[in-house]
């Protein structure tokens, strides 16, 4: 894969763990209060909401390109980026949660009663909601993988087409040349095409 490819992965990768964060925040906004208090503030809103979007998801943009900087390892890169992903739409799960049920959002005193031995027992937590935890944090991870899984599958495909069409064309440009005409299915869905003619044969049982 090129070096082109993998970052138009990323880009799309993380452009839909953007909407996903999105999504996340929107619901602890008070978007039809504030819409009613008129355009001015609604902008506002809409300009901050798009904003902190992209503020929380940095650093995960950051530490994958870190690690894509150090290591040209795909897979590390691509792990990393399904972490810092699923770390930081869980985080933004999370917080919605808190305001929801106790309106504020994470803060020291949440983290404290987190980090704290029994803080957890405290507010009614036992091995069953630790279950539901582990749950929540695999679907999370999941999803981002799903999501990169979709990036990948969208630029290989495209990859491939351009390639085919390539190919083709390259095979019409030496097929009236040679007085051949067009190319057998075999080469046209072989998975390692290559991009120059050369390496291809006209052959004489070929579909026009």
């Amino acid at each position: 894969m090129t070096a082109s490819n993998q970052t138009n992965i990323l880009k799309t990768y993380f452009l839909l763990t953007y909407v996903a964060v999105l999504f996340l925040v929107s619901d602890s906004m008070p978007v039809t209060s504030i819409f009613q208090d008129g355009l001015l503030p609604f902008g506002f809103m809409l300009i901050t909401w798009l904003l902190y979007g992209l503020y929380y998801l940095l650093p995960a943009i950051a530490i994958t390109a870190l690690v894509r900087f150090c290591s040209k390892n795909t897979s590390a890169v691509y792990i990393t980026a399904i972490i810092m992903g699923g770390i930081t739409t869980l985080l933004m799960y999370a917080n919605a949660k808190l305001f929801s049920l106790y309106g504020m959002f994470f803060n020291g005193f949440i983290f404290n009663l987190v980090s704290t031995p029994g803080g957890i027992e405290s507010l009614g937590g036992s091995s069953a909601s630790d279950l539901g935890f582990a749950l929540i944090t695999l679907g999370f991870i999941s999803l981002q993988g799903a999501m990169l899984w979709l990036a990948h599958r969208l630029y290989v495909k495209k990859s491939s087409t351009t390639a085919i069409i390539q190919v083709s064309t390259c095979h019409r440009t030496h097929c009236h040349s040679t007085g051949a005409y067009g190319l057998c299915v075999r080469q046209l869905h072989h998975k390692s095409i290559k991009r120059s003619c050369t390496g291809y044969s006209v052959l004489p049982n070929c579909i026009g």
